[in-house]
């Protein structure tokens, strides 16, 4: 962590001035995120878990979308986000430290917890901020992600045959359901997390602050309900407890669950192969590791093979 703390303050430009850095991360999959300590006040500072050569810093949306969402009170301060001096050039992002309640399952939120969620979500569909990408469609974005996955494949190698019968079981579930999406209603543009879950959502009293947004867009913001309550290691949660859907929004999360469930492999399974390729850090590749994610993305599929059954019968 010494060696961490001196290449963070070499690397800053605000001089922030980091005294220390706690050893063990705070939570997070996608990224490392280590508690820090100022003089003044504390801070979150987030590295990638992936070790390879960055052409584009990936926290700079999430900078600047939590710049905007902090002038809303919806996120905490951004302070800052740029590369480190090191041979990978390793890109970081730091931003204030807030205190708050943070709930390990969505359905042990209590009703009260969920109405301060809803009124947060309300405010945050329609924060402006420039240049989001948009997703006219439910398709349109299944496709992005689609995208997104193929290009992380492109030039791996060879896969192992387990991996392919993976790869090769989520393409047919995405050009089957692509299918299914054309008489989806048209999405509203409103803005979405698209990355929804207990562990990005800080309650804070009457107030609610939103992590990791660096993926917000503008589509449709039933869909972070439907993949709030399908992200869980277990059964789909119940989402009729959560306040103010009438019966035709209900409806319409629950045709969007199947599209939640699909991004939730989409992710899995780009991280498989990422650890499959070396690239992940050394203590999230463990045998426990991939054999946890495995499993997640079984129960994944199963549900998306049974949520396809009940929403087009």
């Amino acid at each position: 962590m010494d060696e961490l703390l001196l290449l963070l303050n070499e690397s800053t430009e605000k001089e922030i001035s980091l005294e220390s850095i706690k050893s063990h991360p705070v939570g997070g999959w996608s990224n490392i995120n280590l508690h820090g300590f100022t003089s003044s006040y504390q801070v979150i500072i987030k590295l990638p878990v992936l070790q390879n050569f960055f052409e584009t810093n990936p926290y700079e949306d999430e900078y600047i979308h939590s710049l905007a969402l902090y002038r809303e009170n919806l996120s905490p301060d951004p302070i800052e986000y740029g590369v480190l001096k090191d041979r990978f050039g390793t890109p970081f992002f730091i931003r204030k430290y807030v205190e708050g309640r943070i709930y390990k399952r969505v359905d042990s939120i209590p009703k009260q917890s969920l109405r301060t969620l809803k009124n947060s979500l309300n405010r945050f569909s329609n924060v402006t901020i420039e240049d989001l990408a948009e997703f006219p469609r439910a398709s349109d974005y299944l496709l992005h992600l689609f995208d997104q996955f193929e290009k992380s494949i492109e030039n791996i190698g060879t896969i192992p045959t387990h991996l392919r019968g993976y790869i090769s079981r989520y393409q047919k579930a995405i050009l089957e359901f692509l299918g299914e999406l054309g008489d989806y209603p048209k999405w509203n543009r409103l803005v979405m997390h698209s990355d929804l879950h207990e562990g990005n959502i800080v309650f804070i009293e009457s107030n609610v602050q939103l992590l990791d947004v660096g993926d917000i867009c503008r589509g449709n913001p039933l869909y972070d309900l439907a993949y709030m309550y399908s992200q869980g290691d277990g059964p789909i949660a119940d989402y009729s407890t959560f306040p103010g859907l009438d019966e035709i929004q209900q409806k319409e999360l629950e045709k969007l669950i199947p599209l939640a469930l699909l991004s939730l492999i989409t992710w899995t399974l780009t991280r498989l192969v990422d650890i499959h390729c070396g690239i992940v850090i050394k203590p999230l590749m463990t045998p426990e590791i991939v054999k946890s994610l495995e499993s997640y993305l079984l129960m994944k599929f199963q549900q998306f093979d049974t949520r396809t059954k009940i929403v087009h019968c």
